[in-house]
């Protein structure tokens, strides 16, 4: 049965493919697993919808899951990957930006397109593991810090304070990119 893997506003079809391709043959390659199954795109008045079958995408995440519990640094390698691949693929661009394209031939472009589509898909399979892990549509992780916390609250007769303290050690110093986006959104409206 096809479940919604996630919808958003304003999201290009490219190069937003590779998403649904990192997580199928890229996963694999880099992982050894994957989502076998097909990915669906649906685009409706400029929003988008991608639907898996739900399965799969539990058992992913599942896998990614106990992978962090089993490797004490397999979370800060997840960090480390995605941010050093994301930082190649600028690199990349930018070296894209400094050369004459129109001097390059057909075979020479599509080259460049695969190595570009290469770069941004492995980096998308590392950047797939925290929504795996914890929102797509088991929260794994949510769910396996909230019983260790309720654990602790029970032993010192606290628990009353679970939704308080767990508020407080999930948010996070930083904003988000959302919500960075949300917030740019309303200033535009105010102007």
């Amino acid at each position: 049965m096809l479940k919604l893997l996630f919808d958003r506003d304003r999201i290009y079809l490219y190069p937003y493919q590779f998403a649904d391709e990192s997580l199928t043959a890229d996963m694999k390659d880099v992982f050894g697993r994957g989502i076998e199954g097909p990915i669906y795109s649906e685009f409706r008045q400029g929003h988008r919808y991608e639907y898996c079958t739900g399965e799969e995408v539990n058992e992913l995440g599942k896998f990614f899951f106990e992978k962090i519990l089993d490797e004490s640094d397999f979370p800060q390698s997840v960090i480390e990957n995605t941010f050093r691949l994301g930082d190649e693929l600028l690199e990349f661009c930018e070296t894209l930006a400094e050369r004459d394209l129109k001097s390059l031939s057909a075979e020479e472009l599509a080259d460049l397109y695969d190595e570009y589509a290469g770069k941004i898909r492995v980096m998308r399979a590392w950047g797939w593991i925290p929504p795996l892990v914890d929102g797509i549509e088991v929260p794994y992780m949510t769910d396996h810090a909230q019983e260790a916390l309720r654990g602790l609250l029970r032993e010192r007769s606290r628990e009353e304070k679970f939704n308080d303290i767990f508020s407080v050690l999930s948010s996070s110093e930083e904003e988000s990119e959302v919500r960075i986006e949300e917030r740019n959104r309303l200033e535009l409206f105010r102007n």
